[in-house]
């Protein structure tokens, strides 16, 4: 697998993505809560797989560097969706452990090519 650093566009697809799932999440959130007597179930349902798929998204499209080695690898959806992880000012980072050294760090994450 190939990478590359987090560029400008990729910030814009990120947040586009996110806006997206925010406002399908509101406009399920209202349909589905006030016409359905099901709706809060539905509505749960509803953000649950827009998580899924968005987490899914995420690990197929970006990946992670130790701070440590430099080993560049990516992480599965599982993985993804239960590390901790934070902004900082050179981009986001998850707290992993790398797969090439075994420490672990606070991963910067990368692009996949």
């Amino acid at each position: 697998m190939r990478f590359r650093s987090i560029g400008k566009e990729d910030y814009v697809k990120g947040f586009l993505s996110l806006g997206a799932f925010l406002l399908l999440e509101i406009a399920g959130s209202i349909i589905l809560t006030r016409y359905a007597p099901w709706g809060i179930v539905a509505w749960v349902a509803l953000v649950l797989v827009g998580v899924v798929i968005l987490i899914r998204w995420h690990s197929r499209n970006y990946g992670y560097k130790c701070v440590k080695c430099g080993h560049e690898f990516a992480i599965s959806t599982f993985v993804n969706c239960i590390s901790p992880h934070g902004p900082s000012m050179k981009g986001g980072w998850k707290l992993l452990k790398c797969p090439e050294c075994g420490k672990w760090s606070r991963a910067s994450v990368l692009k996949i090519v």
